[in-house]
């Protein structure tokens, strides 16, 4: 178990994560707001029908890429081989503010805290690229209704991505130990 300094030490870092994390939970929202004021106003006849349908196939596809790739992301940049990998190798960076006087195993355990928020913000962006598609799908067909089911999906799949930095490094610490 890492110890209450190195917690202190990162818990700043943690509440900018969850900053973070609210501002993607919020995005969809304000995309959905943009998107009601774009149906609102008819669309002009630009002489050619917008397939609809080819359309929301296309990005249904999109969309599930995008999922998928939210979901394999974190499982490969924060597998532990991955984390082995950089723990053995030269860390970048200079040692976190707080953290010098730890133990050596929690210094290289607190340089792994920007690649899980890099890894987080990644995850997240992919998650939130559903309310985009669906504002594009809005912009493109003028029907503000094709975009509800994106922005809830995409709520739904960022909330369940809530930062949990406490247990990355709790799970990493070990194989920091390892590591020297």
């Amino acid at each position: 178990m890492a110890s209450s300094r190195f917690h202190a030490a990162l818990a700043p870092r943690a509440r900018v994560l969850n900053i973070i994390w609210a501002a993607f939970l919020a995005a969809p929202i304000f995309y959905t707001a943009v998107g009601w004021v774009v149906g609102r106003n008819p669309r002009p006849d630009a002489g050619g029908e917008v397939p609809t349908g080819l359309l929301q196939a296309v990005f249904l596809l999109a969309g599930a890429a995008a999922v998928a790739a939210s979901y394999l992301v974190p499982r490969r940049l924060l597998a532990d081989g991955r984390l082995r990998a950089l723990l053995r190798g030269p860390l970048p960076g200079t040692p976190l503010p707080g953290t010098a006087d730890l133990e050596p195993a929690e210094q290289r355990l607190a340089l792994l805290f920007p690649h899980y928020q890099t890894t987080l913000i990644v995850t997240l962006a992919l998650r939130e690229s559903l309310a985009v598609l669906g504002l594009v799908l809005t912009i493109l067909t003028g029907n503000f209704l094709l975009m509800v089911p994106w922005s809830v999906a995409a709520i739904g799949l960022i909330a369940t991505t809530p930062p949990r930095p406490a247990g990355f490094l709790e799970r990493a610490l070990p194989l920091a130990r390892a590591a020297g």
